[in-house]
């Protein structure tokens, strides 16, 4: 005998009405309430249970906002009358539980009608079903299996200090406006997959088994003092929001494999006692193939602080992914910069500063090689300008073979290609602005960045070869070459031996960039 049957022959010579939904027989008790002779109480239109008073409608009414009134006594009823359906101690089929509830239009539930309720049975609410208003349970216990799929939800849901003995499942949830899951205990595994959530409250929250939030979306999230005991899965999840951790409890090994953060991230009171895997954690969601490949590269999360980016990278150092463990170190450095920009001034630790500041702007703290071949490259096309100057004021009171040979290709040049060249270094910078403008914003930063130094070394070149005439480059390939400490019989003045300390400087940094990403331990 199905839940149905039983019904239909419960109290039968009461029941005068048909809902024409579950095929169930009903009373005039319950038609009273429904108004509707197909529809019982679980199916019937809710809407007319909201009574709505508008101050230009109401003369009586001083108030200037819309209030809205639920008729309290149908809404007993019908939690009464659902108390009853889930007692029922009925042995139910797997698809006779999953349309248990099917076409369901739930009220306002308050938090005092479940409160120290026990739920023996399981609860499945699948797609059909329709809550619209807000639900609280509060302190109750949940002995079966709790099934949310695809439900309409039009209002909050609320679990408070409530105990969940088998499996919590809230799956392809969509628009919900808030869960709040405080001081909630879950025995068994718990399914947060695909659903997109604007608020989810899990503060002082016990997860005892595994707990998935595979791809859902969440707007603001409290994790304060939640214990994950076993595994924690956060693989491809969005937090629209800043994240923060703050003691939470990660027992169990932690996963947040491609999971996106496009606010800032703070693990600084966080406690991880087993493995982490942060692989492709990426602040913007990146573009997928028809394989579900992810096909860009993860972009630089925020962090809220310098302990965040250490302890990400110690777990990309520990299991000896070296290359993510950079991306980490980086904004570990950045981390250290903006707390040297929050010191005073009189502050004995400013020189320090000045050395990350330096590191930054050569090398972007070791990680970027095309960036201290630029400062490299310029740096000497500005310095062998300057020798080229005084090499020509030395001309002007000696008349040496070099001294020749230097005016006679001046003179070869034509006048139009110095004037071509002008032109080229015109175009490049008339290009480069609206690059630079790109780069401004944080999406073009990553894209446009390798483009402008490339497109500003040839610039550079152009500038050079057009103001000193030194278009092979001799001046420029005797003033770099390393094996040279000196052009030609050139006294050692301060510029050189500053511009020698600069470039040996700038080199290191080059050799450890290029190392960074390819070194093993």
């Amino acid at each position: 005998m199905n839940w149905r049957d039983y019904r239909l022959i419960k109290k039968e010579s009461e029941d005068k009405y048909f809902c024409k939904f579950c095929q169930c027989n009903f009373n005039d008790a319950e038609y009273k309430i429904t108004n509707d002779k197909n529809k019982c109480i679980f199916h019937c239109d809710k809407l007319t249970w909201i009574t709505k008073d508008d101050p230009k409608d109401n003369d009586y009414n001083l108030s200037t906002e819309i209030v809205y009134f639920l008729n309290e006594k149908k809404i007993i009823f019908f939690w009464n009358k659902f108390k009853e359906l889930v007692e029922e101690e009925i042995n139910l089929s797997e698809d006779e539980l999953y349309s248990r509830f099917s076409d369901f239009i739930f009220p306002e539930l308050e938090e005092s009608i479940f409160r120290d309720y026990s739920f023996k049975s399981d609860l499945v609410f699948n797609k059909n079903c329709s809550f619209e208003g807000n639900i609280n349970f509060f302190k109750t216990i949940f002995n079966g299996k709790v099934y949310f799929d695809n439900c309409k939800i039009k209002g909050n849901i609320s679990f408070g200090k409530s105990i969940f003995k088998d499996r919590f499942i809230f799956n392809n949830m969509k628009e919900i406006k808030k869960v709040c899951l405080r001081f909630a205990e879950f025995e068994k595994k718990v399914e947060f997959k695909e659903s997109a959530c604007k608020e989810i409250d899990l503060e002082n929250t016990v997860f005892k088994s595994l707990c998935d939030f595979y791809k859902s979306k969440f707007t603001k999230v409290n994790f304060a003092r939640t214990d994950f005991e076993k595994v924690s899965v956060f693989s491809e999840t969005e937090f629209n929001c800043d994240v923060d951790f703050k003691y939470t409890k990660f027992l169990g090994k932690t996963i947040f494999r491609d999971t996106v953060i496009s606010g800032k991230l703070n693990l600084r009171d966080t406690i991880f006692d087993a493995e982490a895997n942060f692989l492709d954690i990426t602040s913007i969601k990146r573009k997928q193939n028809e394989e579900k490949q992810f096909i860009d590269e993860p972009t630089d999360i925020k962090v809220a602080n310098r302990e965040t980016a250490r302890v990400i990278k110690n777990f990309y150092d520990n299991s000896n992914n070296i290359i993510e463990a950079n991306r980490f170190y980086k904004l570990e450095m950045n981390a250290r910069l903006d707390e040297f920009n929050d010191m005073k001034f009189s502050d004995y630790r400013i020189f320090e500063k000045l050395v990350f500041l330096v590191h930054w702007i050569s090398s972007n703290h070791s990680q970027n090689w095309l960036l201290s071949l630029f400062w490299i490259i310029n740096l000497t096309y500005l310095y062998s300008y300057v020798l080229i100057q005084d090499f020509l004021l030395e001309c002007k009171t000696s008349n040496t073979e070099i001294c020749t040979e230097y005016y006679n290709l001046i003179h070869m040049i034509h006048p139009a290609f110095s004037n071509y060249l002008l032109y080229v270094s015109a175009a490049l910078t008339m290009i480069a602005i609206p690059s630079l403008i790109m780069w401004i914003s944080e999406e073009g930063k990553r894209k446009t960045f390798h483009s402008m130094l490339v497109l500003m070394l040839v610039n550079s070149y152009v500038l050079y070869a057009y103001i000193s005439y030194d278009y092979k480059l001799k001046f420029f390939s005797n003033t770099i070459n390393p094996f040279s400490i000196m052009m030609g019989n050139q006294h050692l003045i301060f510029l050189t031996l500053f511009y020698k300390v600069v470039i040996a400087y700038l080199t290191y940094q080059l050799i450890i960039s290029i190392r960074q990403n390819t070194r093993r331990k």
